[in-house]
C-alpha cells in the first residue's frame, strides 16, 4: 500500500526554504549538545533524510522510520555517505516495529503536523526509549503570533480550545486526505506529561517565518535573530511562533 508521500516529492518541497531549515538545524543542535552522545537513535518520520547530517556524529547507530517507500529510497543515497551502522524501516509512528527499551533518543519532527491524535504516538516513542532516554518532539504551533492577531481580528473563540485546528479545505476533508493540523501547545504538553515524560526544554522556531521578513533581510542575519529570539523564555513558553519544539527525558530508572 503506498503512503502519501510517495506520490511526493518532499525533496523539492524543501529547496528555498533554507531559513526554516536551518531554524531547526538551530534548535536541535542545542537539544544534543545538551544530551548524552553516542546514541542508539530512532527517527520517526524521517522523510528523505534531511536532519541526519544535524545528528549523525553524535550516534552510533540510526534507525530511519517512514511510511514512504520513496521517502526511505531518498534516505538511503544520504546515508551511504555515512560511516555508521543505519537501518530503513517502513512504518509508523503509532506502531512502532521494535521491543520495549530499544532507543537512546527518538527524534520526531514534522510529522504530528499530520497526526491529529498525537497520544499514540508519543506513548510508542515512550515504549521504546531506553529509562533515561530521550525524546526531540516538534509540532506546528496553534497558538503562534499570527493565529492570535487573526483571532483578535475576526473574534474567533475556537483558537484557545485544546483540539487541533485542522487546516485542511472543506473539500479536502471530505475527501479524506492527508491531515494537517496546528496542535495546542497546553495539550501536547499535557500528553507528554501523561505518557510519564519530564519536559527539560521548550523552543518557539522560524520565529521569522513570514515572507515579508525572509525577503527583507539576509539569511545569514535572520538567522542570527532567530538564535537569539530562541533563547528568549517568553517566546517559547509563550508559544510565539509557528513551530515549537520540545525536548522530554522518561525517567531514569532510579526516578520509576
Amino acid at each position: 500500500m503506498s503512503a502519501p508521500y510517495d506520490n511526493y516529492d518532499y525533496q523539492n518541497y524543501w529547496r528555498g526554504r533554507d531559513y526554516e531549515h536551518e531554524s531547526e538545524a538551530i534548535t536541535l543542535t542545542e537539544f544534543f549538545n545538551s544530551i548524552p552522545q553516542n546514541l542508539n537513535l530512532l527517527e520517526i518520520g524521517a522523510g528523505f533524510g534531511r536532519l541526519i547530517p544535524i545528528y549523525a556524529q553524535r550516534c552510533r547507530e540510526i534507525t530511519l522510520l517512514d511510511p514512504s517507500s520513496k521517502n526511505l529510497h531518498q534516505a538511503q543515497k544520504i546515508t551511504k555517505k555515512l560511516d555508521k551502522k543505519i537501518i530503513l524501516i517502513k512504518g509508523i509512528g503509532e506502531n512502532l516495529p521494535f521491543t520495549d527499551e530499544s532507543f537512546d533518543a527518538v527524534i520526531s519532527v514534522r510529522v504530528l503536523h499530520h497526526i491529529p491524535n498525537p497520544q499514540p504516538l508519543i506513548s510508542e516513542a515512550h515504549r521504546v526509549l531506553k529509562p533515561g532516554g530521550y525524546l526531540i518532539l516538534e509540532f506546528a504551533n496553534k497558538l503562534n503570533l499570527k493565529s492570535r492577531l487573526s483571532s483578535w481580528v475576526t473574534g474567533d473563540r475556537s483558537l484557545h480550545l485544546l483540539h487541533p485546528k485542522d487546516l485542511r479545505s472543506k473539500s479536502n476533508q471530505i475527501k479524506k486526505s492527508i491531515p494537517f493540523v496546528n496542535h495546542h501547545p497546553d495539550f501536547i504538553i499535557k500528553t507528554l506529561k501523561t505518557a510519564s515524560f519530564q519536559i527539560l526544554k521548550i523552543r518557539s522556531v522560524s520565529n521569522l517565518r513570514h515572507p515579508f521578513l525572509k525577503q527583507l533581510f539576509p539569511l545569514k542575519f535572520n538567522l542570527q535573530i532567530e538564535k537569539l529570539l530562541q533563547q528568549l523564555p517568553l517566546f517559547g513558553l509563550n508559544y510565539f511562533g509557528p513551530s515549537i519544539f520540545t525536548l522530554s527525558q522518561k525517567p531514569p530508572l532510579t526516578e520509576l
